[in-house]
């Protein structure tokens, strides 16, 4: 090969080689620039998303941003920061940030303190501030700013707003709940301490200090059983402290322990304590608070009130003694005075109405014999007034017509309504009516209110009853007036009348006598019906005008049990002749019992003993028999109660308790033993017929 021909063939493969290099070199270079761009559109999308995010981020704060350039240009800022402010979005848009302070200086509490802190911000470059603004309308913004930087080169600065005017409020509240509280636990009597979870001082209020002798600087932090020493009245030992339960068991905690607490001074006062947990808002245990107080005080008073209750309890025991002490001498006393009369009151009884005896000497035993009443009833009254004191007035509550009380008072009353010529006016219009109430009792009112009527009423003179029914807001209630033209009353003497053993103007009652009993014991009779009764007088020489007001109560109640009221015999009603044993130790009663009783109609066996009772009663069994037996209660070989317990049982017999002992536990007694009717000494003859007829009627 010619040389020619080989360098043309060098030359040619050079270029070959040269044109295949620089393909590969385009085409290595056409990957690179794909990838590059591959890799750009990605960082652009990568970018693009983070740029989103951060707007996203910048727009989702609850935060006010600005951002400025160097000069104090807004270069951005977040739509948050434009409600903040209150300023269109247009205006803050590219302007400078001291023209738009001089928009909204407007709200704010110091405007120019606020202009003047941008300016020395900018002027002075500091790397970071802080404020807070006030606004007029009470809002606070708390503001802060920071340079912001790239390459560590400053180029501008990020301002962020926050509105905290609710913070502030709750900051303000609770600080002001705070001072409330520590103004008030220092302020109440009792000592104050609270711990933290591991039992050391957090706060104390003055009592406290004055009770641990610890103030409340030295004490904060140290532990509780340091401040507070504990000890047990009885042992002297270390006492549990009810702050120690509160916090390890989280529950309020109380306990009378009977501790002392040992001052730092080495002083001592008894104390009470207790202890309660303090939460947080999701329950969790966060300290303990320990309120105690000295009772030393108290201690001392509790003992003295110990002693004086002890004292007390022993005057009462002493005053129970002389009251019953009272009442068994009142009832001996009644006893041995109703006795003797009980003879006098049956024969003059028994005289009366005695066609033989003269006109002059019947009208003087008429006197008698109203005077012999008169001396029962003043023995009557003296029970009455103990009973209705100690609350011991027995009731026996029927269906009555009040009517038939108000013609029985003023039956009784005819004679001494007679003897001075009074004329008797009546209005019972409304008395029909009939009531729940005690017969007698309000017989004996009624009796009460016209004696004393006719009593203080001169010859000739007028005394007025009246009745009327009235609705009341519970129901009707009965009213009746006893009115009359006597010598009348001062307002002073009204205000005594019904106090026991008080009587009006005692130069005008002297002359009529009497113990001042008769009007206590007709309100309190009254007031034992659920009525009252009231006096009113115009004055002296006015007359007086008594009002007794009475409900009309439950007549079922009252009712006997088949529906009918008791039976009340009517009179002149007489009985079957009757064999009558009559147990009678005193001589002249038993006399005097026997002939009244054989003038009745009735076949008499009289015996003084209880064994001359039991010998008649077993004789005559087995004869004709005995009837009825009327016997004393106190006989000298024994009682009369325990006699009626044996007739009643081994021989079926029902009997009338005479006894000078009227009390009602004596009446309770009679009927327990077997008696069917108590009688009080002296007895009338009216009364003891009625009895008899009663007993003979319900056999």
């Amino acid at each position: 090969m010619e040389p020619k021909e080989d360098e043309e063939s060098l030359l040619r493969s050079a270029a070959m080689q040269n044109a295949s290099a620089i393909r590969a070199a385009r085409m290595s270079a056409e990957r690179d620039l794909i990838k590059a761009k591959e890799d750009l559109e990605l960082k652009t999308r990568e970018l693009a998303y983070l740029l989103a995010t951060m707007r996203a981020t910048f727009e989702s704060t609850t935060d006010g941003i600005l951002v400025t350039d160097a000069a104090g240009h807004v270069t951005d800022h977040n739509e948050k920061f434009v409600q903040l402010w209150g300023l269109p979005g247009a205006i803050v848009d590219r302007s400078q940030h001291t023209s738009i302070a001089s928009l909204a200086k407007k709200r704010i509490k110091d405007p120019r303190k606020f202009l003047a802190r941008i300016r020395e911000i900018y002027e002075s470059w500091p790397p970071e501030t802080f404020d807070l603004l006030e606004f007029e309308d009470g809002s606070v913004y708390e503001r802060h700013s920071r340079i912001q930087k790239v390459h560590k080169m400053p180029v501008g600065r990020v301002w962020t707003v926050r509105d905290i005017t609710e913070s502030k409020r709750a900051e303000r509240a609770l600080r002001e709940q705070a001072e409330w509280f520590s103004v008030t636990l220092g302020s109440i009597g009792d000592a104050v301490v609270t711990v933290n979870t591991e039992c050391r001082v957090t706060y104390m209020n003055p009592v406290a200090e004055t009770y641990t002798g610890w103030s409340a600087a030295a004490a904060a932090g140290k532990p509780l059983a340091e401040v507070m020493v504990i000890v047990s009245e009885a042992t002297r030992q270390a006492a549990p402290n009810p702050i120690d339960i509160a916090l390890s068991e989280g529950r309020i905690v109380e306990l009378a322990n009977h501790t002392t607490l040992v001052s730092r001074d080495g002083s001592e006062r008894p104390i009470e304590d207790s202890a309660a947990p303090i939460k947080d808002p999701s329950g969790k245990t966060i300290g303990a608070v320990m309120v105690f107080h000295d009772v030393g005080e108290r201690r001392t008073k509790e003992r003295a009130l110990a002693r004086l209750y002890e004292a007390e309890q022993h005057a009462r025991g002493a005053a129970e003694l002389a009251n019953k002490a009272k009442d068994d001498f009142l009832a001996a006393l009644s006893h041995e005075l109703r006795t003797p009369l009980t003879p006098a009151l049956g024969i003059l009884s028994s005289l009366s109405g005695d066609g033989s005896i003269p006109e002059a000497l019947a009208a003087d035993l008429e006197i008698v014999r109203r005077n012999v009443e008169v001396e029962a009833r003043l023995i009557d009254d003296l029970l009455d007034v103990t009973r209705i004191r100690s609350g011991k007035l027995e009731l026996h509550i029927e269906r009555v017509r009040l009517a038939a009380l108000v013609d029985e008072a003023i039956g009784i009353c005819q004679v001494d309504l007679d003897a001075k010529h009074l004329s008797m006016e009546r209005d019972l219009g409304a008395a029909d009516i009939e009531i729940a109430a005690d017969r007698l009792r309000i017989t004996q009112v009624l009796w009460n209110l016209l004696k004393n009527s006719i009593k203080f009423t001169p010859e000739r003179g007028t005394i007025s009853v009246r009745a009327l029914v009235e609705s009341h807001g519970d129901g009707k209630r009965i009213i009746l007036e006893v009115q009359d033209t006597g010598m009348g009353m001062e307002p002073g003497d009204v205000e005594r009348l019904f106090k026991a053993f008080e009587q009006g103007d005692r130069h005008v009652t002297r002359q009529f006598g009497g113990l001042g009993l008769g009007l206590a014991i007709s309100s309190g009779i009254a007031e034992s019906h659920g009525g009252s009764i009231t006096a009113f007088s115009g004055g002296r020489g006015k007359g007086s005008t008594f009002t007794l007001t009475l409900p009309c109560g439950d007549l079922r109640a009252a009712a006997a049990p088949d529906g009918r009221a008791t039976y009340a015999p009517a009179r002149g009603e007489r009985t079957r002749r009757l064999r009558i044993l009559l147990v009678e130790d005193h001589a002249d009663t038993a006399n005097i019992l026997a002939r009244l009783l054989g003038r009745m109609g009735h076949e008499v066996i009289s015996v003084s003993t209880v064994a001359d009772a039991l010998h008649a009663a077993g004789k005559e069994a087995a004869g004709a028999g005995i009837d009825m037996v009327i016997s004393d209660v106190g006989l000298p070989d024994g009682s009369g109660l325990d006699l009626m317990r044996e007739l009643s049982s081994v021989h079926g017999l029902r009997g009338i308790a005479l006894s000078g002992f009227g009390r009602d536990s004596d009446v309770e007694k009679s009927h327990a033993s077997g008696f069917s009717r108590h009688l009080t000494k002296p007895i009338n003859v009216v009364v003891l017929r009625r009895a008899i007829l009663e007993l003979t009627l319900d056999k």
